[in-house]
């Protein structure tokens, strides 16, 4: 009965962890995007930095999403797939 309770919990945790890679993989999506729509307007110093500060938050998302897959075990090589998968538009 023990083994069944942890295996079940097991099993939730395993779900949990798939369910919040691909919450953060649709929110990553949408800081791209808004990297995308801010670009044109970098510039000047404001939208340099507004631009930046986007560009940034994206970066620390795709890391995370990075983090999320490989404690869910979706990916032997989860950085190449995720970079690969999501990449972030270049400094201006």
């Amino acid at each position: 009965m023990n083994d069944q309770m942890m295996n079940k919990f097991q099993h939730e945790l395993d779900s949990e962890k798939v369910d919040n890679a691909i919450k953060l993989q649709d929110k990553l999506k949408l800081m791209i995007q808004k990297c995308h729509d801010a670009r044109p307007g970098a510039v000047d110093t404001r939208g340099r930095k507004l631009y930046s500060a986007l560009r940034k938050k994206a970066l620390q998302m795709r890391q995370d999403l990075i983090t999320q897959r490989e404690a869910a075990g979706m990916s032997s090589d989860a950085a190449g797939i995720v970079e690969a998968a999501f990449p972030i538009p270049p400094n201006v």
